[in-house]
């Protein structure tokens, strides 16, 4: 066990590409210098082993940024020997309120250290159409509907299940000894709960699931749930097709229908323009040009279907 000579739970410590110490959350250099050497950072930073990394009790994040075009190294350090392993504000998705992707992957780079944890279930969950919200609505509402989707994940789960943002508008949770005959029915109390709280924004989601034996599994289990997710999603754009088109065929006859009373009417007014003749031709413009909209928007989702 290693003991801190910096007697510090957490802390930061910034280092120069000389090894020079340049910030330290202790005032002490010679403290800090004896404790980044029982932590193995000079050797990690020395070899480039970048990333999360556990030196006994300490789970220890180096990453090199530059600023000012000089090299800096920065150690993020944790005793988890008094905490519970999955709470370090390192982990957290501020707008989610769960758990980021840096945890998502210490947990596959560290799943032995994890044997209390049973996971048997992936879930993958991703925001319908975020990026056409955030280009209509603007990124304030598409930050509402992550935070909305989040929060309806985190209430819709177990104490002992984990929730992680995986990336923009994609989530992922890992269940912990889960049933089977359960797996379908947690997927809807998901989806009606983020569709219950999304209120004005109406949010939809895609959901891919799967069941696995142990975390050595993980990686394989994330590629089954992504196709799933990925099915799912392209059953709903053929279905959106299918819609699209309905639609499209009853615009293109109502269209025909007022070009009929157009001409007709134009034939009784003797080719005299008149306010009735000018709003039917308005009307049918806007049909028109509806319809060319509802064709392009076909066109283009055809094209994304395999």
């Amino acid at each position: 066990m290693i003991e801190s000579a910096c007697e510090e739970k957490w802390g930061v410590i910034l280092i120069a590409d000389s090894s020079e110490i340049l910030y330290a959350s202790r005032n002490d250099r010679y403290e800090t210098n004896h404790f980044l050497n029982k932590i193995s950072v000079f050797e990690r930073i020395r070899t480039e082993s970048f990333g999360m990394e556990m030196c006994g009790n300490y789970r220890v994040f180096i990453e090199r940024m530059r600023i000012s075009n000089q090299a800096i190294y920065v150690v993020e350090f944790m005793d988890t020997s008094q905490q519970d392993s999955f709470s370090h504000i390192a982990y957290k998705d501020l707008m989610s309120g769960l758990y980021n992707r840096n945890m998502w992957e210490h947990l596959i780079k560290n799943r032995c250290q994890e044997s209390c944890y049973q996971f048997n279930t992936l879930i993958i969950i991703d925001i319908d159409n975020l990026k056409e919200v955030n280009d209509q609505e603007g990124h304030a509402v598409g930050d509402r509907v992550i935070r909305t989707v989040g929060q309806s994940i985190k209430k819709s789960i177990r104490s002992k299940d984990i929730a992680f943002r995986y990336g923009g508008d994609e989530f992922i949770i890992l269940l912990n000894n889960l049933k089977n005959n359960n797996l379908d029915k947690l997927i809807k109390r998901i989806k009606r709960k983020i569709y219950k709280n999304s209120n004005e924004d109406k949010i939809h989601v895609s959901i891919g699931a799967t069941s696995f034996k142990d975390l050595s599994e993980l990686q394989l289990a994330f590629q089954k749930a992504d196709r799933k997710l990925y099915e799912e999603k392209q059953s709903k754009k053929l279905q959106n097709l299918k819609e699209k088109k309905y639609e499209m065929v009853e615009l293109k006859e109502t269209i025909e229908e007022t070009r009929e009373k157009l001409n007709d009417l134009a034939a009784v007014k003797q080719n005299h323009l008149s306010e009735d003749i000018l709003a039917l031709s308005r009307k049918l413009d806007l049909m028109i040009y509806r319809y060319m909209a509802f064709e392009m928007e076909a066109y283009k989702a055809q094209c994304k279907i395999p």
